[in-house]
């Protein structure tokens, strides 16, 4: 990310937490590479990323195509899809006109890794959860093993 900034590239911080929660990060974490002086905007609410890089695309005046989205949630992790990869994955080109047709999709890494025994499901009960509500799952299990609890 620093050399992304070190080449003329603009840091954002989108973060759905508590404003003092990230400010006590930036203080307190020596290991954070990233300063607070290094982020030239940013919004810390509960409201959708989505949202909240459009309204920085607006007040940057920037394009939406500008941003490189990177987060450590999967699920929160989206990616533009252009015209020509939507209509040869189906999409209806006359869709695409519309103004308010979203062009992204999620990408769900590894959805398909989902460890049924270990949470005590059969393979056939693990096959009908939601690919996200199984991410989910595994996301919630990483954090709890990183937390030592």
């Amino acid at each position: 990310m620093l050399r992304q900034k070190a080449s003329g590239k603009i840091l954002c911080l989108c973060s759905k937490n508590v404003q003092e929660d990230v400010d006590r990060v930036f203080r307190e974490r020596p290991d954070m590479r990233i300063r607070e002086e290094d982020v030239v905007m940013s919004k810390i609410n509960w409201q959708p990323k989505s949202r909240n890089i459009t309204e920085m695309a607006e007040e940057l005046n920037l394009g939406l195509d500008s941003f490189i989205f990177v987060d450590d949630n999967p699920v929160e992790c989206f990616t533009r899809l252009y015209d020509e990869r939507m209509i040869t994955s189906g999409v209806d080109p006359g869709l695409l006109k519309n103004p308010d047709y979203v062009k992204v999709s999620p990408i769900l890494d590894d959805y398909d890794k989902f460890d049924a025994s270990f949470f005590g499901y059969t393979p056939r009960e693990a096959s009908m959860i939601d690919p996200q509500q199984r991410l989910f799952l595994g996301v919630l299990l990483g954090s709890v093993r990183r937390c030592r609890i």
